[in-house]
């Protein structure tokens, strides 16, 4: 029997790829090797390499993110844990591992990928994850300094204390600020101390 590890699909930033908006998006996979499968967020910037176990299909891996967003993790959590733990068992019974003479290659058979379809099908049809990603510049801009509470002469601890009660109140309107609070914060007083000379 497959072994669920730890389900994560909250909407994220890659912190590698921060500056560029490089999104991190969750990824199922299923382990041969392991007995075990999961759900992880993996990022899909160009260049990114491939690992060994899933390039020789010893992991079975599929992006759960469509056009329609990606699926709200308590549900994927509750869905794998109980309906879909059967379609994960099959593809795992479908899969088996040869050497082909340079690597251990994995496959699964005609069954494990008709429930790997299905299971796939089920997790598309899961409600989606309402928390969006916006960069700091959309979420703030309209937003004057005064507003924002920053003057020239804000503290480094108050552009942090103000950073946190920005990322809450964002978290609160389903939405996750992409971008380091506190950095965009201090290049504010920044341009406002440049204004102030």
């Amino acid at each position: 029997m497959i072994t669920l590890k730890s389900v994560t699909s909250t909407p994220e930033t890659d912190p590698m790829l921060r500056s560029t908006g490089g999104e991190l998006r969750p990824t199922l996979w299923i382990s041969l090797e392991q007995e075990a499968a999961g759900v992880s967020m993996d990022s899909y910037a160009p260049g990114a390499g491939t690992p060994a176990d899933e390039w020789h299909g010893r992991t079975i891996t599929a992006s759960l993110a469509t056009d329609d967003g990606i699926p709200d993790e308590n549900d994927l959590r509750e869905y794998l844990a109980d309906d879909g733990m059967a379609l994960l068992n099959r593809v795992y019974a479908g899969g088996s591992i040869d050497w082909d003479g340079s690597n251990h290659i994995g496959h699964i058979n005609d069954d494990a990928e008709d429930a790997l379809a299905e299971l796939l099908d089920d997790i598309a049809a899961l409600p989606r994850c309402s928390l969006a990603i916006w960069a700091c510049e959309d979420w703030f801009g309209p937003c004057s300094d005064a507003e924002l509470d920053i003057t020239p002469d804000t503290t480094d601890e108050e552009i942090a204390a103000l950073a946190e009660s920005y990322e809450s109140h964002a978290l609160h309107d389903d939405a996750i600020l992409a971008d380091d609070v506190a950095d965009y914060l201090t290049d504010r007083r920044s341009h406002a101390r440049d204004a102030a000379l």
